[in-house]
């Protein structure tokens, strides 16, 4: 980035200067590294759980990703308080509504290389359901990122998706809330 710009760094340093983030629960640094270089090669990203918007932010910033995130609830996000390119703010959509509601968007898009961060409601339900909304337009070395592995819901619908389907491969990272990544 060049001088001047806004930098995710300087942002986490600087969290006094934004309160309505303060007690924001969002992606950390090292998870957002992870997850910005897991997608860096996909042209479309999809998030289910919007919250504050850090994660969408880190990929917008970080990837050449076009960004699709989805929450029901519309929350103050990073983005719009913030000094960040119109060329990066562009590059986010946000869709106020359920994770569901992104498939026509997905079906229209089955031809780019997509990535899909998995990180909204927690019940093991929503996020067998959030993955049932992708998987029918899932192709070969598509990426799947779920958040919050330490959480019991998520950790057992990540392991009835895995024993479900084959994927080329899968990976288990320990971070603060645990990662899981999943490729077709």
């Amino acid at each position: 980035m060049n001088d001047g710009e806004f930098s995710i760094e300087d942002f986490l340093t600087q969290l006094d200067k934004y309160p309505q983030f303060k007690t924001g629960r969002w992606v950390n640094s090292e998870e957002s590294k992870i997850l910005c270089d897991r997608v860096k090669t996909c042209e479309i990203y999809f998030e289910s759980g919007t919250a504050n918007g850090f994660s969408a932010l880190n990929v917008a910033l970080e990837t050449s990703c076009i960004v699709h995130t989805f929450d029901p609830v519309n929350r103050p996000k990073i983005w719009e308080s913030v000094n960040i390119s119109k060329d990066v703010i562009e590059k986010i959509c946000f869709h106020q509504d359920k994770f569901e509601m992104a498939s026509p968007l997905i079906q229209s898009n089955t031809e780019l290389h997509k990535s899909f961060f998995i990180d909204g409601d927690h019940g093991q339900g929503f996020v067998l359901r959030d993955f049932a909304t992708i998987e029918p337009f899932l192709k070969s070395k598509d990426v799947i990122v779920f958040h919050d592995l330490r959480n019991n819901s998520v950790m057992k619908a990540w392991d009835q998706i895995r024993q479900s389907r084959e994927f080329y491969s899968e990976e288990k990272i320990r971070t603060t809330r645990k990662m899981g990544i999943l490729v077709v």
